[in-house]
């Protein structure tokens, strides 16, 4: 009976992995060789009789067959992290190639290609995380020697590894926004404006200040403390990896990644707010696990508790989008550590109140102006210049006049960029948004109502670079550069640059252009804008896995962060690089999360 039971279950079981081997073929067909989007037909032959598609289909069956071995708890979590995936390749690909979400599913033969698809990659990505979740088990790690600190050698051989690129984009970079904020960084703080960062534009008037001081190029000394600053976070980060006995190999592999990483070593010096918001949040983020490793020895330890506070206000006084951040990872601090609530709550307030009391009280005595309200509509307004372009001829009278209102719809096509809303913005009229706000929602409610898939599709358009895995890392819309390090000159502000190590310069430029990463598919893959979210999402899947449920709590931060550039403007990579940054402590922590969770796996308490 039992032989019987086990002969029906391998039938059953090798009917599901024939048919899914038969869809991940078909997918493979569909995704990678087809001269449109989905149509089923006007594309290239279907050669199922090809030696690759035979390859495919057997190596497919085995993997799925292996993968049905796993236990149930593995197959759940893989297939979760299968779906999640596929769905993204399969909706973002619409959205990628037309713009629209609906080229998905319509017509019906769209649709067919669609759920063939996603079933033939939802099956090969559960497949391969069945297959690799068991390989991840604690034991498979063993903990890392004791010793004295190396944070002096981690801190020194970081800085050292960077100083080359300096030398070679010598004197600086002075690109991105701080074209901007030289003017202001040249005047009194009054001038100055919440639309970048007032605290980094403050640290780059004290730069230019000193620094004509003492007779140093004030962009040089702006790099050096950058860099000395960024590096010494990551030192530390280091250290605290070393204390908790992480396996000396990964511990080896964060070293490298911090220190031999052209892509951070060409940011260290970049002049963007980006860099020292990823260090501060690098800081709040670590002393997040330090946090729900030991909630009680963490909230009575003085230094701790001004650290996260410290690091926590700095995030958000450093970038915007990070208060949103923080207030919406706010109620999973106050869930995971319930038994501790009243301290973790006076931990976030406190943090809280000193971002409000610096970037209310004391901008406002110090007559920093606030930022342009336009800034926080990138969504919206690209939702409503979508519908303005293609929808115009089943839009009324009062509508059109309601989007004339706000911006020019006979120019849209020259003034909408789907992926860069920074067009539309500058092409509103503000003036009549500050009149009348409650107007300006009204009309986007209602278009919302009429037009649902047209907000969807410009949402996802806007920034589909952050999410979808097939997307070109240069996307050709958004004309945005990998990493921008082209002067910008400013008549009070003039730059020229002198490299001191040419050669170097032009392996640099190669990292900063992509073209060093763009032919090579690891590579192009490890730093592309769409990797980090899935690579932080199949972590979170990892220690759900392994029911370590309370690191989720700091993952949430990086998670909550990026789901803010997803209203953002653009897709571009600076905003990725804190992410990016964090690589080998998210991979620390899925490998050997007992090292991070277990208070008896430490040489050193303190942080």
């Amino acid at each position: 009976m039992k032989d019987m039971r086990s002969r029906r279950a391998a039938l059953v079981r090798g009917a599901v992995c024939t048919l899914q081997a038969i869809c991940l073929v078909s997918a493979f067909n569909r995704y990678f060789f087809r001269d449109t989007a989905f149509s089923a037909f006007n594309d290239r032959p279907f050669h199922a009789s090809s030696i690759l598609n035979v390859f495919a289909f057997a190596a497919g069956w085995m993997l799925f067959y292996r993968a049905w071995e796993a236990d149930r708890r593995t197959r759940r979590f893989s297939a979760l992290y299968g779906v999640v995936l596929a769905g993204a390749l399969v909706l973002g690909r619409s959205v990628y190639l037309t713009d629209r979400l609906t080229a998905a599913f319509v017509p019906a033969e769209n649709l067919f290609s669609s759920v063939v698809t996603f079933v033939g990659f939802a099956s090969l990505i559960a497949a391969v995380c069945a297959v690799l979740l068991p390989l991840l088990k604690d034991e498979r790690f063993p903990a890392g020697p004791e010793g004295k600190s190396r944070f002096p050698l981690f801190w020194g051989v970081i800085f050292l590894a960077w100083l080359p690129a300096l030398l070679a984009y010598w004197p600086g970079v002075h690109s991105y926004d701080v074209w901007v904020q030289t003017p202001q960084a040249l005047g009194p703080i009054a001038g100055y404006s919440r639309l970048h960062p007032p605290l980094h534009t403050m640290l780059w008037a004290l730069c230019i200040r000193t620094g004509k001081a003492c007779g140093i190029n004030p962009l040089t000394l702006y790099g050096l403390l950058q860099m000395l600053a960024v590096s010494a976070v990551l030192a530390w980060a280091l250290e605290r990896m070393r204390r908790l006995r992480v396996n000396r190999f990964v511990l080896l592999g964060a070293f490298a990644w911090f220190a031999f990483n052209p892509a951070l070593a060409i940011f260290s010096i970049s002049m963007t707010k980006d860099i020292l918001f990823g260090a501060c949040l690098m800081l709040l983020f670590v002393l997040s696990i330090l946090l729900v490793r030991d909630p009680a020895g963490f909230l009575h330890d003085g230094r701790a508790v001004a650290g996260f506070v410290l690091s926590g206000a700095a995030t958000m006084l450093l970038r915007n989008n990070a208060l949103y951040m923080f207030l919406m990872a706010a109620p999973f601090f106050l869930i995971v550590l319930r038994r501790q609530f009243g301290r973790t709550a006076l931990l976030l307030a406190l943090t809280l109140g000193l971002f409000w009391v610096v970037n209310s009280p004391v901008y406002n005595a110090l007559g920093v102006q606030p930022g342009i309200e336009v800034e926080a509509l990138s969504v919206p307004l690209s939702q409503m210049a979508a519908v303005a372009l293609y929808d115009r001829d089943t839009l009324g009278e009062d509508e059109l006049a309601g989007l004339n209102r706000y911006f020019e719809v006979d120019r849209i096509e020259f003034i909408y960029n789907p992926r860069f809303a920074d067009y539309i913005k500058l092409n509103t009229n503000s003036q009549a948004y500050q009149e009348d706000r409650a107007a300006f929602f009204r009309l986007w409610f209602s278009l919302l109502k009429r037009y649902p898939d047209t907000y969807v599709s410009a949402f996802l358009n806007l920034n589909v670079s952050l999410w979808y895995p097939d997307a070109a890392t240069l996307d050709y819309w958004s004309g945005r550069g990998y990493i921008e390090v082209e002067n910008t000159d400013t008549d009070a502000f003039p730059v020229e640059r002198d490299s001191k190590l040419p050669r170097l310069l032009r392996f640099y430029d190669g990292i900063a252009d992509f073209s060093a990463f763009e032919n090579r598919p690891l590579l192009n893959t490890l730093f592309s804008i769409a990797t980090p979210v899935w690579l932080l999402l199949f972590c979170a899947t990892a220690l759900g896995w392994k029911k370590r449920w309370s690191l989720l709590l700091p993952l949430s931060l990086p998670f909550f962060l990026w789901a803010t550039y997803m209203a953002g403007p653009v897709s571009n990579f600076r905003y990725m690089e804190p992410l990016i940054a964090m690589y080998p402590v998210w991979i620390s922590m899925v490998l050997q999360p007992g090292r991070w969770l277990d208070k008896g796996g430490a040489t050193c308490q303190n942080p």
